[in-house]
Order: C-alpha cells, then sequence, then structure tokens
C-alpha cells in the first residue's frame, strides 16, 4: 500500500506522500482532491499499467479487491451497509470443518468472506464478466494462506454436466444475469456442472456443506434437482430467491384469457415444488426469524410474492 501520512495542524492538514511533503489542505480541499482523483482513476483505469487496491473490513474479516468496477458497491460493502445478515448468517453457519460452495459468486463479496472461515471454499460464477473480477479480486489476495482455500469455477451447477446460455438484460458483470434471460440480446453459452458429480469428483461427499445460492431465478429449476444430494450430505443452504424475476418471465411467456390468473397458478407451482425440494426440519428468514411456507404459497397465488431468502438446516 502508498505510504499517506495526514497530520492535523489547526485546521488545516499536512499531507505526506512517501516521505515527501505535498502541502497543507483544509477539509473542502482534501475532499475536493479525494472525489477528483478518485473520478479519474475510474475513467481512465484501462490506461493503468497497475491497479488499486482496497481493504476491504467486515468486522473481524479483512480482504483486498480491485474497487475500480464496483467502486460504490466496495464502499457500500466496507462501511457495513451491504446485507449485514448475509454476513451474520455465514458467522452463525460456516465452521472450520465447513466447506463452503458459493453458488453465484458474482465478483467475490461473499467468497471472499467465506473463504476465511471454511475448510474450503468453491466458488461458480458463469457469468464472465462477473468472473474475470472474481479472479482479480482472488488475485489481490494470494498473499495470504486462505486465499489457497479458495477455488473458482467460470461454471453455472445445473441439473446436468454440459452447456446453457446465460442471458443479461443490461451488459453482463452486474450480478442479474440469469438463465431466465437466456433470450436477451447480451447472452454467454456457459460450461454447466452436475453437483453430484462435482462433489464426487472433489471428494466431498459426507462432508459438512454451506451452501450459498444466488442464481438469480436460476434456483426454480435446479433446486428440486439437488433434492436427493441435500438429504445423503450434511448440508446448510442458504438460497436468495427472485420471484420477481421469475413472474415476469412467466407472465412474458403467457397469452391468451385469464392471462394473470394463468400467471399466478404457475408462479404457485413453481414455489410449491421449490419448497417439496427441501429436506429441512428448520426453515427461516435470514434474521432466523421461522417462515410459514403454507401461509408464503397462499401469498404466492393471490398476491405474486415470496420470501427472498430462505435458510434451511436440519
Amino acid at each position: 500500500m502508498t505510504d499517506i501520512e495526514i497530520n492535523k495542524k489547526k485546521d488545516k492538514a499536512e499531507v505526506i506522500l512517501e516521505g515527501e511533503k505535498l502541502g497543507d489542505f483544509n477539509p473542502q480541499q482534501i475532499w475536493d482532491l479525494a472525489e477528483e482523483l478518485r473520478d479519474y482513476t475510474i475513467a481512465n483505469s484501462e490506461s493503468f499499467s497497475e491497479i488499486p487496491i482496497q481493504n476491504i473490513s467486515v468486522g473481524n474479516i479483512n480482504f483486498n479487491v480491485h474497487p475500480l468496477n464496483q467502486p460504490d458497491f466496495w464502499n457500500l460493502v466496507n462501511k457495513g451497509d451491504w446485507e449485514p445478515e448475509t454476513y451474520a448468517v455465514f458467522d452463525r453457519f460456516i465452521k472450520a470443518d465447513t466447506v463452503f460452495l458459493d453458488i453465484g459468486a458474482w465478483i467475490g463479496s461473499t467468497s471472499l468472506y467465506g473463504a476465511q472461515l471454511a475448510k474450503e471454499t468453491h466458488a461458480f460464477e458463469p457469468d464472465p464478466v462477473a468472473f474475470s473480477e472474481l479472479k482479480s479480486n482472488k488475485e489481490a489476495n494470494a498473499e495470504y494462506s486462505w486465499a489457497k482455500k479458495l477455488m473458482i469455477y467460470p461454471k453455472a451447477v445445473s441439473q446436468f454436466n454440459g452447456t446453457a446460455h446465460l442471458g443479461s438484460k443490461n451488459n453482463g458483470g452486474d450480478s442479474m444475469s440469469s438463465m431466465l434471460f437466456a433470450d436477451e440480446n447480451k447472452s454467454w453459452k456457459v460450461e454447466t456442472i452436475d453437483l453430484d458429480s462435482f462433489l464426487k469428483a472433489k471428494n466431498l461427499e459426507g462432508q459438512p456443506l454451506f451452501i450459498k445460492m444466488d442464481i438469480e431465478g436460476g434456483e426454480y429449476e435446479l433446486l428440486p434437482s439437488l433434492k436427493v444430494s441435500l438429504q445423503k450430505n450434511k448440508t446448510f443452504l442458504f438460497l436468495s430467491l427472485h420471484p420477481e424475476f421469475l413472474l415476469q418471465s412467466i407472465r412474458a411467456e403467457t397469452n391468451g384469457k385469464f392471462r394473470e390468473l394463468k400467471t399466478r397458478i404457475a408462479f404457485f407451482k413453481k414455489h410449491n415444488r421449490l419448497i417439496k425440494s427441501l429436506p429441512y426440519s428448520k426453515i427461516q428468514h435470514a434474521d432466523g426469524r421461522p417462515i410459514n411456507l403454507q401461509k408464503q404459497l397462499i401469498k404466492a397465488l393471490f398476491l405474486g410474492k415470496f420470501p427472498h431468502t430462505i435458510l434451511g438446516f436440519s
């Protein structure tokens, strides 16, 4: 890291960079300078031979990232304002003997944290734009021993080994890519991997697993196919659901009379099928409150709503 020293001098601050005094600045000058330097760095990032590193601190966990593509997001994480309940769940369930499977790792905000808690971490991110950032952020932590326990894969966990199409309503890399958007103009053919095959290949069968799944709507097809695997392995499942994406997808494919009624019925059936695939005695919200699944199914049918996170364990 760059050696920057700031010393208080009455109503100004003395700024020293690498032993050289830059000058005395008042608060407004410091603020403006910081903003201008940040904006300049972001705007000219591709012309630099070196990529700046930001150290992120979440509770007692620290990790490095290359922040330029997502500066506002990483500042949010660093302030503790991004999904604190997610990190609280990790602290509660990921132990030193746990294998952490991060299915839908995006750019590493969960993988880089969980990798410091778990025995080993396997992170899957099929969006090529996001995976490039995930790889870069992992490499920013190469000096730490825990980074060697983090394995990353540019693949989608699926019902089969093969290929599938992943799409984005934008340009990718924004955490919103989904197989529900495979028909969008921006799409990619991605490699898929079956979870059972992966666990067997990595000799992970029978080991305690913590699975975080956040795949932007793809969970409705994937999770029911994992029922047997979830039953035979000791698993904790932290599931992010995207009911609004599913409702949008169903509505777009539904035509004719009673379109909205047929949409709600299909929406209900998808969630009912998903619920039946959960082999857990305890189903909770991220904050620990129990979820009444029958009540939520009624809301799915009549209101087109469903919880966005589900924590399952026995």
